[in-house]
């Protein structure tokens, strides 16, 4: 199955974390987030439920805000015999037989005949569905749970805060499969004594709140097989005349104009002067145009290049840099000059 780039983690889950489970001791029900978080990553359901890791970031909070309404609670859920319509907010409800739990942010109601809403950051994405399997899955546990407790649920929505507009989501036998294979994966994360890999690669990294706990290319690059230990050793002198730019807003790009590199942020752009500059790091997901990397180069400013979490993945030195600095042959383990790009993992 294609991987699919969901919106990043909006607020901790409310359902008390497994945290620290015993093998053999797992929890009876799994909260309808942790449904969302496992088929998003894996890693990631692990270290916020069963270790209670959990950071905030912009989105996180942005994701809160959107939750303000939701959460201050009002209503609940009528008597069945009751046909009157209502409005519900905050409805918690649970199931051993199903195995989940879930606070449900609103129900709006006529009798026995219930439709749930759970509210999302952000602007729905293009896709057929009306939204990304996780999300889709999270609204899916909270029907089952209502049809449980005898209601009659055959459609939700996820309201997209961003836009202000609702998307109905059809609940069908394919996406109720999803939802319990879940909660079958969360239930065995009890009975692990490490946590899952992380990504490679994936785009799902990006905004997501946990990176830097996480560390997904540092613990990629831990294993990694090792031949030799590689020597530490200093990039390049430090320069008091001149100053460092560093980029780590991910989505960031970096170009020229005239005498000036350019960073073009989503909220606006800065500028640093060339002959101003000792080096240029770029952590991440940042672009470096080709004619801002020759003109660096060619002025003898060094590129450096390094993962979200600070891991050292290379550099870009000019011809004069190049002449005195040397790499390691991946081949013959012996050291060679280069002109071009030196790539090395710190360790």
């Amino acid at each position: 199955m294609a991987e699919e780039s969901a919106a990043p983690l909006e607020s901790p889950p409310d359902a008390p974390r497994a945290k620290h489970l015993r093998p053999g001791d797992g929890p009876t029900t799994v909260p309808a987030r942790i449904v969302n978080e496992v088929l998003y990553c894996e890693r990631l359901a692990y270290l916020e439920w069963v270790q209670g890791e959990w950071a905030d970031n912009a989105f996180t909070e942005e994701g809160r805000w959107a939750h303000r309404r939701a959460d201050a609670g009002g209503g609940g859920l009528p008597e069945q015999d009751d046909a009157r319509p209502y409005v519900a907010r905050s409805v918690w409800l649970s199931s051993d037989a199903l195995g989940i739990a879930a606070k449900i942010d609103v129900v709006e109601g006529e009798g026995e005949r219930v439709f749930p809403i759970e509210y999302k950051r952000g602007t729905p994405p293009d896709v057929p569905e009306g939204a990304h399997l996780p999300e889709r899955a999270q609204l899916c546990a909270q029907v089952l749970l209502l049809r449980e407790h005898g209601f009659q649920c055959d459609e939700a929505a996820l309201y997209f805060a961003g836009a202000r507009r609702r998307v109905r989501i059809t609940i069908d036998e394919a996406l109720i499969a999803a939802t319990l294979e879940a909660v079958a994966t969360a239930k065995a994360f009890a009975d692990r004594t490490a946590a899952p890999p992380p990504l490679v690669d994936s785009p799902k990294c990006d905004g997501c709140s946990l990176v830097g706990i996480c560390l997904p290319d540092e613990t990629q690059a831990l294993r990694e097989p090792v031949d030799e230990p590689r020597p530490l050793r200093r990039l390049h002198p430090a320069r008091d005349d001149r100053k460092p730019v560093y980029v780590q807003e991910q989505g960031a790009r970096v170009g020229l104009d005239g005498e000036q590199l350019v960073v073009r942020r989503k909220d606006g752009k800065d500028s640093a002067r060339l002959v101003e500059t000792s080096h240029l790091a770029l952590f991440g997901n940042v672009q470096l145009s080709a004619q801002a990397m020759r003109t660096l180069a060619e002025r003898d400013i060094p590129v450096l290049l390094f993962t979200y979490g600070g891991w050292f993945v290379g550099r870009v030195v000019g011809p004069e840099r190049a002449r005195t600095s040397s790499c390691a042959s991946p081949s013959t383990g012996r050291r060679t000059t280069t002109r071009s790009v030196c790539g090395s993992r710190a360790r």
